[in-house]
């Protein structure tokens, strides 16, 4: 890991590749994940010949944002600042679950600088429709989900009610998680909670999404939960340039699960 001061806080990050390469990829990881989560996909991806850089987003590893903003903004400042420091003639944005929420507020924002845009299931629940019964009826389930931790942050059923997230989005049982990791996730009830209430606000408006006309590549696992594929189908039907692929077998933590099937994509999409 390497750490990084900057004029709004520290950054750390995991890199790969040769840093003179001609293609930069940023890679952006899931809530209550860390950089670590995607290394077997960043080695993969700068053994193709690109130079990865994968960031703590805030809160995680060592990366503080100092500025104020909550946590979509917090982590977009993050990813603005990794695209403009680490420059590239080419350069793709990979994100997933609440990475892939940050990758799109990122191309938004800073959409000469984002060539290729990649996603993992995005937590992009503006996409859905709200005169859609079944839209509405997934996005109950998951704001129900992230309520229950919200409401019991600092009490006994703190840990019940994040088991229950992590165990609905993730395709392993919370008794399977590491000690460590799993005293990791739990150690940072406020600001863990702070975050997925933010992912679950995610955009103002769905009218954000008419500016996105980077070249997207939607990914997800037929196993995931079905908001997943919900959120994953609106996209495709509203960005202008993209496509769409389905990975037989695998769930939400795909990347984390399979790199080298999501990497194959991904390098396919950057030639």
């Amino acid at each position: 890991m390497t750490i990084h001061q900057t004029e709004f806080g520290t950054v750390e990050t995991l890199e790969f590749g040769a840093a003179d390469a001609g293609s930069m990829m940023l890679l952006l990881h899931a809530t209550a994940t860390g950089p670590g989560s995607l290394v077997r996909l960043g080695k993969t991806l700068g053994d193709a010949g690109h130079l990865v850089v994968i960031p703590a987003l805030h809160r995680y590893g060592g990366s503080r944002v100092m500025e104020t903003g909550g946590p979509l903004e917090r982590n977009v400042r993050i990813a603005r600042w990794v695209l403009n420091t680490f420059r590239a003639p080419a350069t793709g944005v990979f994100g997933q679950s609440m990475g892939g929420l940050t990758a799109v507020l990122t191309a938004l924002a800073e959409p000469e600088a984002v060539d290729r845009l990649m996603l993992y299931e995005p937590m992009v629940l503006r996409a859905l429709d709200p005169d859609d019964p079944a839209d509405t009826r997934e996005r109950e389930w998951d704001r129900a989900l992230v309520r229950a931790v919200a409401d019991a942050v600092g009490t006994d059923g703190y840990e019940t009610a994040t088991a229950a997230f992590i165990e609905a989005w993730n395709e392993v049982s919370w008794s399977a998680i590491p000690e460590k990791t799993r005293e990791t996730i739990l150690g940072d009830g406020p600001g863990l909670a702070a975050e997925m209430l933010a992912v679950n606000e995610g955009m103002s408006s769905p009218a954000e999404l008419e500016g996105l006309t980077t070249p997207t590549l939607l990914l997800g696992g037929e196993a995931s939960p079905a908001l997943a594929s919900r959120i994953l189908a609106r996209l495709e039907a509203s960005l202008p340039d993209c496509r769409r692929e389905v990975f037989p077998g695998l769930g939400h933590m795909g990347p984390v699960m399979a790199p080298s099937r999501v990497a194959e994509s991904l390098i396919n999409f950057l030639k």
